[in-house]
């Protein structure tokens, strides 16, 4: 008992832990760390470097995924009460129905049979693009009535860039909700 005792406080002071299997077996384990998770880690690191990252999937073919759900938590994210249909329809660019009929085609699926029941965002972009401006150079004219119309143009023309919109949009994560063809949105 007491040898026993011993063996196992030497052990723990030597950073091996023992394990009493039965009275007279014990069994050590000298290493945290498995012997072959330094190869492994090494060989995934090299295959790595070598193919580079994989290609980014997008969120949609990710488990678990609701779109009508995503789409009316992005609603609420922003404190509004959109149609769903409507923010659906914002949501669709015009190539990812170009790749959905050319994929459906090359399914053998009849167009006629069972047609493609989206829309997309052309109309809603230039209706939102000219309203966005309008809005803008209102709020413009409001808050700094002194600002000439050049500095009104200027800071409309600032906050319209699509540079800009694209920032704005993926920091509001849209980019998970566009559908698209590519699957990194393009700005």
């Amino acid at each position: 008992m007491a040898s026993g005792y011993i063996l196992n406080r030497g052990a723990l002071t030597l950073g091996i832990h023992c394990q009493r299997v039965c009275r007279n077996i014990s069994l050590s384990q000298v290493r945290e760390k498995k012997r072959w998770m330094k190869a492994y880690t090494y060989l995934m690191a090299r295959k790595l470097k070598l193919e580079g990252p994989p290609p980014p999937k997008p969120r949609s073919q990710k488990p678990h995924w609701d779109y009508h759900a995503e789409v009316q938590a992005f609603s609420i994210r922003l404190h509004e009460n959109f149609s769903l249909d409507l923010l659906k329809t914002a949501f669709i660019n015009p190539c990812y129905l170009r790749t959905e009929q050319e994929r459906r085609q090359g399914l053998g699926v009849d167009a006629e049979a069972t047609p493609l029941a989206l829309k997309d965002n052309i109309q809603l972009s230039k209706n939102g693009e000219g309203f966005t401006k309008n809005f803008l150079s209102d709020w413009c004219r409001a808050s700094f009535p002194s600002l000439p119309s050049e500095g009104v143009e200027s800071i409309v023309g600032h906050l319209t860039t699509s540079a800009f919109v694209a920032h704005v949009a993926r920091n509001l994560g849209i980019e998970d909700l566009t559908m698209s063809a590519e699957c990194p949105v393009p700005d």
